[in-house]
């Protein structure tokens, strides 16, 4: 269950129907680009840094400047993205 309190990084979408475990890419992403500290911490602490790090290579509806700051902060070959 994604907390509450990420309710307005989902403004979108049904938020009642996400659920990580079949949502995890379009989640991930979702925080990742529009997510506070808390959502990123919670994300962090949900999904496996692997994963976290091939959703960002895949660049799921993320931004180029949001896909930059985490190839950086990740550490992620920018040739592979």
């Amino acid at each position: 269950m994604i907390p509450e309190e990420f309710k307005c990084i989902f403004w979108d979408v049904d938020f009642s129907e996400l659920r990580l475990d079949s949502k995890r890419e379009f989640i991930t992403s979702r925080i990742l680009e529009r997510g506070n500290k808390n959502a990123v911490k919670w994300i962090f602490d949900s999904v496996s840094l692997s994963e976290i790090r091939r959703i960002v290579k895949i660049n799921l509806n993320l931004s180029n400047s949001t896909v930059n700051f985490w190839t950086n902060v990740l550490n992620i070959d920018g040739s592979s993205i």
